[in-house]
């Protein structure tokens, strides 16, 4: 039986997909933590996943609102969206190391805050520090995500033709070929005026607009549901072991490549994991869970990191899966109570004073 059109709506199969990629990022740094590569050695390719979802998501809000979007406008409501996670993030680790560690001085303090300023403003990761050092490593991913998606957002605005005929291909065939080069594909790399981090980034989120329009293609195809869930699934499957067993690069390029086929195939609505993964409060709990885990788990493996030995972390991973789970809960809450306690008393001063 074929499946009928479904309502379009946020895909529930992707928010899972993206809570499980974070989960794979987690554990390829706890593993680092507790010394040992035995397993999620290429969890870090979770990234991929994670921002190629990213991708597919701002493609879709770029054709939603295509006429009006520019991308200052974009730019600010994107910045507002990051900052308050993370600058809390990195305000909650850097008290958390000034518990465990020495007391400083107002000017060291001051020294600190001059050295983070580009973490905390957004913009680390990109070059403009070279690689320099930040507080809360996921934040770089935040940071290349923001200025990758205005730069993108100004070549679709300016010329989506270029872009999609001239400027993605040729990208990813350049970024690609630059990468498989290098002596090491860690995104610190300094390559003169940016990193890898960004240009990591860059190729995920082009990937996920390819996506949609890939996914587009699918969905005028009828009578195939089946076959494409087993691709699906398989495509999922096999990312998920190559994430579990290696971290060889070009097992990542595969892994990009079968992520691309399962997330088209996702988009289009005509396999059955739709049905499986429907768009609920659950599915967008998990979605809103995995920003915050990505966002807090390195204070987590710090504090399990100061507490216990690498041998007994190992043994109390489950606990530590619990207590991430649960942290991100509260800092995700509490986060959005924050958020709309200050846009409320915002939207007060602008009434009061006419603005």
């Amino acid at each position: 039986m074929e499946l009928a059109e479904r309502k379009h709506g946020r895909n529930g199969t992707l928010d899972v997909v993206k809570f499980i990629s974070c989960l794979f990022i987690v554990f390829y740094h706890f593993n680092i933590y507790t010394d040992t590569k035995q397993y999620f050695s290429g969890g870090q390719f979770g990234v991929e996943i994670f921002c190629m979802i990213s991708g597919v998501f701002f493609f879709e809000k770029y054709r939603k609102n295509s006429e009006t979007i520019t991308t200052w406008e974009y730019a600010k409501e994107r910045f507002w969206r990051f900052f308050p996670y993370t600058t809390v993030s990195f305000i909650i680790l850097y008290l958390f190391y000034e518990v465990t560690g020495n007391g400083h001085s107002l000017s060291t303090h001051l020294e600190h805050i001059s050295e983070y300023i580009w973490e905390i403003l957004l913009v680390d990761m990109i070059g403009l520090n070279q690689g320099g050092a930040f507080l809360n490593f996921p934040t770089w991913t935040i940071s290349c995500l923001l200025i990758v998606e205005c730069i993108i957002l100004g070549f679709l605005i300016c010329s989506r033709r270029a872009f999609f005929n001239l400027i993605a291909p040729v990208s990813l065939m350049i970024f690609y070929g630059v990468w498989s080069n290098l002596d090491s594909p860690n995104y610190r790399t300094w390559l003169g005026i940016i990193n890898f981090g960004s240009l990591q980034v860059w190729c995920a989120v082009v990937w996920g607009i390819f996506a949609v329009l890939a996914a587009e293609k699918l969905k005028k195809i009828t009578k195939i549901s089946k076959l494409l869930t087993v691709i699906e699934m398989v495509c999922y499957c096999v990312s998920g072991m190559i994430m579990l067993t290696t971290s060889r690069l070009y097992w990542r390029f595969i892994l990009t490549l079968l992520i691309f086929v399962a997330i088209s195939i996702s988009l289009s609505q005509r396999s059955y994991s739709g049905y499986l993964f429907k768009d609920s409060k659950f599915t967008r709990w998990l979605a809103s869970l995995s920003f915050a885990i990505y966002l807090t788990h390195s204070l987590l493996l710090k504090i399990f990191q100061t507490v216990l030995s690498p041998e007994q972390m190992m043994h109390f991973w489950p606990l530590f899966l619990v207590a991430l789970v649960a942290f991100s809960s509260v800092f995700d809450q509490g986060m959005k109570i924050i958020i709309r306690f200050f846009r409320s008393k915002y939207i007060q001063v602008k009434k009061h004073y006419g603005i």
